[in-house]
């Protein structure tokens, strides 16, 4: 059953595996995009029902939020 994007504890995708995060934002609503540099640049687009987050060795290191 979806959720919702705003109710999702985004700290608690640090540590997951890029899968597990794309499945749990997935069933809250949104969508997940991944960097896999910590400085790299991403487009300034907003979109509110999308999670940015870095990815190291297959883990999510580092949420950055909605948007």
């Amino acid at each position: 059953m979806p959720g919702s994007l705003g109710a999702l504890d985004l700290t608690s995708l640090v540590g997951l595996s890029e899968d597990e995060a794309r499945q749990a934002v997935t069933e809250a609503g949104g969508t997940l995009r991944c960097i896999y540099k910590e400085d790299a640049p991403v487009t300034a687009d907003y979109r509110p029902d999308r999670v940015t987050a870095w990815v190291d060795d297959h883990r999510i290191r580092r949420v950055f939020g909605l948007g």
